[in-house]
């Protein structure tokens, strides 16, 4: 089940939102709302939940400075505003999507799809990581993993003599007289 929080300055609007989110009870729980953007920004520092409705005008703090002040963001931004004005700002945010007030089931139903998929990609790319982090330390503790070209190659420390840094590449001197980049 996804996890949600919604950030609103509206107290009927957050209620507006948990009540038509509760009509996909068996895809998302509503873990916190708040109508104090700052409480909310505590809250988010400290937990991750997979999903942030997010408002864009509130009167202490502006949805995209809310964000601009989150300290990790692993989770999907989903803009909430009665105003269509803020779509482009919403991208450059990487807002998974934009729901304009009142909020359409349709719109919600195809949010949280996106939602899900996102949540996927996370974690996967979580599982990813773990599992070369596991490979490297399991199978021998003297090897690294280089991404390269598209590829991952299995390097022996051993095997290289210097590494030279050339703005954002590297080059991996090899004792075969190999270059990798």
């Amino acid at each position: 089940m996804l996890k949600a929080v919604i950030v609103d300055d509206e107290p009927k609007a957050i209620q507006s939102l948990i009540w038509e989110l509760s009509n996909f009870n068996q895809e998302i729980e509503v873990i916190a709302s708040f109508t104090n953007p700052d409480e909310a920004l505590k809250y988010l520092n400290t937990n991750t939940p997979d999903c942030l409705f997010l408002d864009v005008q509130m009167p202490t703090i502006g949805g995209f400075q809310f964000l601009e002040q989150i300290n990790h963001s692993d989770f999907a931004v989903i803009i909430t505003t009665a105003y269509d004005e803020y779509a482009i700002k919403a991208l450059k945010h990487e807002a998974i999507d934009y729901l304009l007030k009142p909020i359409d089931s349709d719109d919600l139903r195809d949010c949280i799809a996106k939602i899900k998929k996102h949540s996927e990609r996370v974690i996967n790319s979580e599982n990813l990581e773990r599992m070369l982090t596991n490979f490297n330390s399991k199978y021998d503790k003297k090897r690294i993993t280089i991404n390269t070209d598209g590829k991952l190659l299995f390097l022996d420390v051993d095997d290289i003599i210097y590494i030279e840094s050339d703005g954002n590449y590297s080059t991996l001197f090899l004792q075969n007289q190999k270059k990798i980049v």
